[in-house]
């Protein structure tokens, strides 16, 4: 700890605050009350504590919980649903604050520290995922292998028998202006299975999220992760997926089980949305090769639908080609980059209709899927996606023509045109429909699954843009938010954090800082998360510092919507509510890194969050032997000092940056409590 200020309380006096301040702070939050939550989803309690003391120690979740996914794993409320028909199921259901268990998630029997990468990309330890039924499943399909006391992972998949690398190199040969890590270099892997795609495109610079819903085959992503390679659960079912409009280079699915031509279109829909105008979608699929040994009876009608819907969506299809040597067909399409063609389309179809002008492109976290589309963002100097971005390693740090743009268009906006737009989405949501109406315009209703309180649909967004913007139009002091300065002349998009290059900079300066100081075994260190990324200046610097590592930037919804910026400079990330659990198994990352998140959540969320279950779900996230680096103002960082000596987690480092701010480091231990025997 750096030196004390003269004027500044003793020991003491600090010490007696900050316990005063949890005890009314555990108290008055939330679904609090005299007693301490169930430790498992049964309600059942294994023993009492009185609050507002933290525990010494929190007690271990229910044995049979090793990988669990709090919003996944919901049973109540997935039992009480109407239909699983679009995979409603497979969806985020997350428990009430009050119901959410207050509890350690215990290890598999056997666990040790995960195999370094890239050793990892081709064999795990099995005790680590002890899940035999996929590699029983998928025996033919070379995808993994028990062998000893590991499993191997060949490089196999369902379209490509004979290795991730090969088949990657076939796509590139069909339509090479792919040029893999040079101008592909964000994708998106749909029904991943256990990620080899991503795995191997890994050495050619391409970052690739694999996303895979935790469903019958069990546990595709958890061993996506524990290889290192970047994944997310979800499903393509009723909600939007967690990413901005405009975002990823190409979208791939390999026999990925996604009913694409199904429901009028609406999830090769969704999949416009997320691609970038001139991005594309790679089809690895049997309908596309009606003569292969895998052919089924509806191929034929699923091919000419597809056909159908991506014409009438203006997608080029740049390339059909079957591999009789692989017995498999790929199909790769084009999404436009300007809007011409969405203009000259016949009058008279249904099919993919444009969105209304209301509806947010990048509203995403809880927003039902629309079956529209979005115009093609045309202006080269404010909107995201309107231009390709820098091709290789100069995208990573190399500003986005359109931020600045943005920021301007911003300025330029009154508060009643502001109000102005805001009236039409209201007036989309009273008509009562969730889909497009005959004109092509589309409204927002919120899922069954969540309220208005609880996502990130587009009142709340355009309140934040309001809010935002009557600061910068009445041109007030702003608010302190974090240490960082959110007012008068900040940027619509930088969200005041000091413009794209001073925060590159930095962050470069910060994780130099880590490095000289926290004493990590950075050779342990694989899969990292931001989980407040603003623009992803700290993922771009430790992608700079060429160390083997993915960074998944967060950013969550009640912060300013910078996850475009994200994308843009070649990173992967997604939105979330840290009030709820992330959609990640347990044991998933080497290092989490939070920068004034915990403060920003108890203070400014709508609901208020508890710092206890925060930190809870980062000892469920984090890897035993993994990091922490979180940097808070010093009655917070007081605060997350008690509650990390309850997970046992050890102290690494800890520093002031200022008089406000302390920067605190720690590492996740092998410690678990003995689940206790219940006799009554």
């Amino acid at each position: 700890m750096g030196p004390r200020a003269a004027n500044q309380p003793s020991n003491t006096i600090a010490v007696a605050t900050v316990l005063i301040l949890i005890g009314t702070w555990l108290l008055t939050r939330p679904g609090s009350d005299k007693t301490s939550r169930s430790p498992d989803s049964a309600g059942a309690v294994t023993g009492s504590m009185l609050l507002p003391a933290i525990p010494d120690s929190f007690p271990l979740c229910d044995a049979v919980r090793d990988d669990y996914i709090p919003c996944l794993d919901n049973t109540k409320a997935i039992k009480k649903l109407r239909t699983t028909k679009q995979y409603q199921h497979r969806e985020r259901h997350c428990p009430k604050p009050q119901e959410m268990p207050r509890c350690v998630v215990p290890m598999p029997d056997g666990y040790k520290p995960h195999v370094p990468w890239p050793e990892s990309r081709d064999q795990i330890w099995f005790n680590n995922v002890p899940r035999t039924s996929l590699a029983n499943y998928k025996a033919d399909q070379n995808w993994l292998k028990v062998q000893s006391d590991r499993f191997i992972f060949p490089g196999g998949g369902t379209q490509f028998k004979y290795g991730a690398a090969t088949y990657i190199a076939w796509l590139e040969q069909v339509l090479p202006e792919l040029a893999w890590g040079r101008h592909v270099q964000v994708a998106l892997d749909m029904g991943c299975g256990v990620a080899s795609f991503g795995a191997y495109l890994d050495a050619m610079s391409v970052k690739v999220l694999s996303v895979a819903p935790k469903d019958e085959h069990e546990a595709q992503v958890q061993f996506a992760l524990e290889r290192g390679v970047p994944a997310l659960v979800g499903v393509m079912g009723t909600l939007r997926q967690p990413f901005p409009a405009n975002s990823f280079d190409a979208v791939h699915c390999a026999r990925c089980r996604v009913p694409w031509h199904a429901n009028g279109g609406m999830l090769l829909l969704e999949l416009n949305r997320l691609i970038r105008p001139g991005g594309y979608f790679i089809w690895s699929a049997t309908p596309v090769c009606l003569d292969c040994k895998a052919f089924e009876p509806d191929d034929r009608q699923v091919w000419a639908t597809m056909e159908e819907l991506t014409a009438r969506m203006c997608w080029t299809l740049r390339a059909k080609r079957v591999n009789s040597t692989f017995g498999i067909g790929v199909a790769v399409w084009q999404k436009p980059t300007d809007n011409r063609c969405y203009r000259h389309r016949p009058s008279n179809s249904s099919l993919a209709p444009l969105c209304s002008i209301a509806d947010e492109p990048d509203a995403a976290w809880y927003v039902p899927m629309q079956s529209c589309m979005h115009r093609v963002p045309m202006d080269r100097d404010s909107q995201h996606g309107s231009q390709w971005p820098a091709d290789g390693a100069e995208r990573l740090t190399a500003e986005p023509v359109w931020l600045d743009g943005a920021a301007e268009a911003m300025e330029s906006r009154t508060v009643a045109e502001e109000e102005e737009v805001w009236e039409e989405f209201n007036e989309a949501s009273a008509s009562g429909s969730s889909g497009s109406s005959g004109g092509g315009s589309s409204s927002f209703i919120f899922s069954s699954s969540s309220s208005s309180s609880e996502s990130r649909g587009v009142d709340e967004r355009l309140q934040l843009r309001l809010q935002l913007q009557q600061e910068r139009i009445g041109g007030g002091d702003g608010e302190w938010d974090g240490g960082r300065r959110r007012g008068a002349g900040d940027g619509y998009g930088y969200g005041g954090y000091g413009g794209f290059e001073n925060d590159t900079e930095r962050w470069q300066r910060v994780q130099r800082t880590y490095e000289r100081r926290m004493g990590f075994d950075w050779s342990t260190i694989r899969n990292v998360m931001d989980m407040d990324a603003r623009m992803g200046g700290w993922g771009a610097a430790l992608a700079g510092t060429g160390k083997p590592l993915w960074t998944l930037n967060v950013v969550p919804t009640s912060r300013p919507d910078t996850l475009p910026a994200v994308f843009e400079r070649g990173l992967l990330g997604v939105y979330h509510d840290w009030c709820e659990s992330f959609s990640t198994y347990p044991r998933t990352y080497d290092l989490l890194h939070a920068d004034h998140l915990l403060s920003h959540l108890n203070k400014n969320h709508r609901r208020g969050c508890d710092i206890v279950d925060v930190m809870l779900e980062m000892d469920r996230m984090l890897r035993p032997m993994g990091y922490a680096i979180i940097r808070e103002t010093n009655a917070t960082a007081a605060v997350v000092e008690t509650v990390a000596e309850a997970l046992h987690w050890e102290a690494v480092d800890s520093y002031k940056r200022n008089t406000d701010d302390t920067v605190l480091a720690f590492q996740k231990t092998m410690w678990r409590p003995v689940l206790q025997a219940r006799e009554e």
